[in-house]
């Protein structure tokens, strides 16, 4: 993980943290054949960092740590509850747009 990464996703590493979360693991994602080369990645508890996840995806701006964030939430664990904020966080702000073409 590069140190822009970290420095662009410290505040939500750091409520992981306060919600006695482990943060080692986030943003890391191999395959199996991954892993057999390059070792195993270490384990992110992707199932309680659910709550964590969806409130801080939102919030982030930077592209790289959204992708990490979206890409934990695409787990069994986040199933049926990630869904409604994933389609929000795709859908570009339109509100802007439709103003602009009435006025």
């Amino acid at each position: 993980m590069s140190s822009e990464f970290v420095e662009a996703a410290a505040s939500l590493l750091a409520a992981l943290k306060e919600r006695g979360l482990p943060t080692e693991g986030f943003g890391v994602f191999r395959t199996k054949k991954g892993d057999s080369v390059l070792g195993a990645a270490p384990a992110f508890d992707y199932e309680r960092s659910v709550p964590v996840l969806l409130e801080w995806l939102p919030q982030i701006d930077d592209p790289h740590v959204k992708e990490a964030i979206v890409r934990s939430l695409a787990t069994r664990h986040a199933r049926g509850v990630a869904t409604p904020i994933l389609i929000q966080e795709r859908r570009p702000a339109r509100s802007s747009v439709v103003g602009r073409q009435c006025a």
